[in-house]
Protein backbone atom coordinates (compact mmCIF):
# COMPACT_ATOMS: atom_id res chain seq x y z
CA UNK A 1 0.00 0.00 0.00
CA UNK A 2 2.82 2.37 0.93
CA UNK A 3 4.70 1.60 -2.33
CA UNK A 4 1.54 2.29 -4.30
CA UNK A 5 1.10 5.68 -2.57
CA UNK A 6 4.74 6.64 -3.25
CA UNK A 7 4.34 5.57 -6.87
CA UNK A 8 1.20 7.71 -7.27
CA UNK A 9 2.92 10.72 -5.66
CA UNK A 10 5.97 10.28 -7.90
CA UNK A 11 3.81 10.08 -11.04
CA UNK A 12 1.88 13.19 -9.96
CA UNK A 13 5.12 15.14 -9.43
CA UNK A 14 6.43 14.12 -12.87
CA UNK A 15 3.13 15.19 -14.47
CA UNK A 16 3.27 18.59 -12.74
CA UNK A 17 6.85 19.18 -13.91
CA UNK A 18 5.91 18.21 -17.46
CA UNK A 19 2.90 20.55 -17.52
CA UNK A 20 5.01 23.42 -16.11
CA UNK A 21 7.69 22.94 -18.79
CA UNK A 22 5.06 22.83 -21.56
CA UNK A 23 3.48 26.06 -20.27
CA UNK A 24 6.87 27.82 -20.22
CA UNK A 25 7.58 26.66 -23.77
CA UNK A 26 4.21 27.98 -24.94
CA UNK A 27 4.78 31.43 -23.40
CA UNK A 28 4.92 34.08 -26.12
CA UNK A 29 8.33 35.60 -26.80
CA UNK A 30 8.60 39.20 -25.60
CA UNK A 31 10.30 41.65 -27.98
CA UNK A 32 12.83 43.79 -26.12
CA UNK A 33 13.41 47.35 -27.34
CA UNK A 34 16.72 48.97 -26.31
CA UNK A 35 18.62 52.19 -26.88
CA UNK A 36 22.22 51.17 -27.53
CA UNK A 37 25.37 52.84 -28.82
CA UNK A 38 26.09 51.58 -32.33
CA UNK A 39 29.15 53.04 -34.04
CA UNK A 40 29.06 55.92 -31.55
CA UNK A 41 25.42 56.83 -32.26
CA UNK A 42 22.35 56.23 -30.09
CA UNK A 43 20.30 53.55 -31.84
CA UNK A 44 16.90 52.02 -31.12
CA UNK A 45 17.00 48.26 -31.67
CA UNK A 46 14.55 45.45 -30.98
CA UNK A 47 15.60 41.95 -29.98
CA UNK A 48 13.12 39.48 -31.46
CA UNK A 49 13.00 35.70 -31.50
CA UNK A 50 14.78 35.92 -34.89
CA UNK A 51 17.55 38.25 -33.68
CA UNK A 52 18.31 41.97 -33.38
CA UNK A 53 16.70 44.51 -35.73
CA UNK A 54 17.95 48.07 -35.99
CA UNK A 55 15.03 50.53 -36.07
CA UNK A 56 16.32 54.10 -35.66
CA UNK A 57 19.75 55.75 -35.59
CA UNK A 58 19.41 59.03 -33.69
CA UNK A 59 21.53 61.74 -35.31
CA UNK A 60 19.31 64.83 -35.61
CA UNK A 61 19.99 67.69 -33.23
CA UNK A 62 17.05 69.78 -34.47
CA UNK A 63 15.26 69.56 -31.11
CA UNK A 64 18.27 71.10 -29.34
CA UNK A 65 18.34 74.84 -28.82
CA UNK A 66 19.75 77.22 -26.19
CA UNK A 67 16.34 77.50 -24.51
CA UNK A 68 15.80 73.72 -24.43
CA UNK A 69 19.03 71.68 -24.45
CA UNK A 70 17.25 68.59 -23.08
CA UNK A 71 16.37 66.65 -26.25
CA UNK A 72 19.77 65.32 -27.26
CA UNK A 73 19.83 62.39 -29.68
CA UNK A 74 20.58 60.12 -26.68
CA UNK A 75 17.55 61.35 -24.71
CA UNK A 76 15.27 61.05 -27.75
CA UNK A 77 16.54 57.51 -28.28
CA UNK A 78 15.78 56.60 -24.66
CA UNK A 79 12.31 58.22 -24.65
CA UNK A 80 11.16 56.77 -27.97
CA UNK A 81 12.60 53.34 -27.19
CA UNK A 82 10.65 53.32 -23.91
CA UNK A 83 7.46 54.16 -25.82
CA UNK A 84 8.05 51.28 -28.23
CA UNK A 85 8.59 48.92 -25.28
CA UNK A 86 5.56 50.18 -23.33
CA UNK A 87 3.24 49.85 -26.35
CA UNK A 88 4.69 46.43 -27.16
CA UNK A 89 4.25 45.18 -23.58
CA UNK A 90 0.64 46.38 -23.46
CA UNK A 91 -0.14 44.65 -26.78
CA UNK A 92 -0.88 47.94 -28.55
CA UNK A 93 2.09 48.01 -30.93
CA UNK A 94 0.32 46.46 -33.90
CA UNK A 95 -0.04 49.27 -36.42
CA UNK A 96 2.06 52.40 -36.82
CA UNK A 97 0.82 55.42 -38.75
CA UNK A 98 1.25 59.20 -38.76
CA UNK A 99 -0.59 62.32 -37.75
CA UNK A 100 -0.25 65.77 -36.18
CA UNK A 101 0.05 66.56 -32.46
CA UNK A 102 0.54 70.07 -31.07
CA UNK A 103 1.28 71.27 -34.63
CA UNK A 104 4.14 68.76 -35.00
CA UNK A 105 4.07 65.84 -37.41
CA UNK A 106 4.24 62.56 -35.50
CA UNK A 107 4.54 58.83 -35.95
CA UNK A 108 2.05 57.05 -33.74
CA UNK A 109 0.45 53.79 -32.73
CA UNK A 110 -2.67 53.51 -34.87
CA UNK A 111 -6.10 52.01 -34.43
CA UNK A 112 -9.21 51.77 -36.56
CA UNK A 113 -11.60 54.40 -35.16
CA UNK A 114 -15.28 54.19 -36.11
CA UNK A 115 -16.12 56.90 -38.64
CA UNK A 116 -12.46 58.02 -38.91
CA UNK A 117 -10.74 54.93 -40.25
CA UNK A 118 -7.13 54.34 -39.32
CA UNK A 119 -5.99 57.12 -36.97
CA UNK A 120 -3.49 57.76 -34.23
CA UNK A 121 -4.52 56.12 -31.00
CA UNK A 122 -5.24 58.56 -28.17
CA UNK A 123 -1.95 58.88 -26.26
CA UNK A 124 -0.33 56.83 -29.04
CA UNK A 125 2.69 59.08 -29.69
CA UNK A 126 5.83 57.19 -30.70
CA UNK A 127 8.02 59.84 -32.35
CA UNK A 128 7.72 63.61 -32.69
CA UNK A 129 9.18 64.65 -36.03
CA UNK A 130 10.89 67.87 -37.01
CA UNK A 131 8.70 70.77 -38.18
CA UNK A 132 8.25 70.52 -41.93
CA UNK A 133 8.93 66.76 -42.03
CA UNK A 134 6.63 64.70 -44.20
CA UNK A 135 5.60 61.94 -41.76
CA UNK A 136 4.67 59.57 -44.57
CA UNK A 137 8.15 59.93 -46.08
CA UNK A 138 9.87 59.61 -42.70
CA UNK A 139 7.96 56.38 -42.05
CA UNK A 140 8.88 55.03 -45.46
CA UNK A 141 12.54 55.92 -44.86
CA UNK A 142 12.48 54.51 -41.34
CA UNK A 143 11.08 51.16 -42.35
CA UNK A 144 12.98 51.01 -45.66
CA UNK A 145 16.22 51.13 -43.66
CA UNK A 146 15.42 47.53 -42.70
CA UNK A 147 14.13 46.56 -46.13
CA UNK A 148 11.55 43.81 -46.04
CA UNK A 149 13.26 40.65 -47.19
CA UNK A 150 10.49 39.66 -49.61
CA UNK A 151 10.62 43.01 -51.39
CA UNK A 152 6.99 43.93 -50.68
CA UNK A 153 6.21 47.54 -49.89
CA UNK A 154 4.44 48.50 -46.68
CA UNK A 155 0.64 48.59 -46.92
CA UNK A 156 -0.92 51.84 -48.14
CA UNK A 157 -4.57 52.87 -47.81
CA UNK A 158 -5.64 56.22 -49.27
CA UNK A 159 -3.54 59.07 -47.89
CA UNK A 160 -2.66 57.16 -44.74
CA UNK A 161 0.48 55.12 -44.69
CA UNK A 162 0.87 52.45 -42.05
CA UNK A 163 3.09 49.59 -41.03
CA UNK A 164 1.96 46.27 -39.56
CA UNK A 165 4.63 45.90 -36.88
CA UNK A 166 4.38 42.10 -36.49
CA UNK A 167 4.78 41.59 -40.26
CA UNK A 168 7.68 44.02 -40.35
CA UNK A 169 9.54 42.32 -37.47
CA UNK A 170 9.06 38.91 -39.09
CA UNK A 171 10.73 40.05 -42.32
CA UNK A 172 13.15 42.85 -41.38
CA UNK A 173 16.87 42.42 -41.83
CA UNK A 174 18.61 41.00 -38.76
CA UNK A 175 21.82 42.78 -37.71
CA UNK A 176 22.88 39.82 -35.54
CA UNK A 177 21.34 36.44 -34.75
CA UNK A 178 21.50 36.56 -30.96
CA UNK A 179 18.52 37.99 -29.12
CA UNK A 180 18.61 38.98 -25.48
Amino acid sequence: MRKKLISILLMSAISCISITNQTKAQTKFRNIYSCIQNQGKPTTVVDTKRGRIQLIVWESKSFLNPKNPYWTPQRRCEAVTKRFQDFSDSGNLRLISHGILNRYPIICVAENKPGQGLSCKDNGLLITLEPGDNPRQVMADLFDKNRLSDGKSPITRGNKFFINVDNFLEKAVIINNSSS
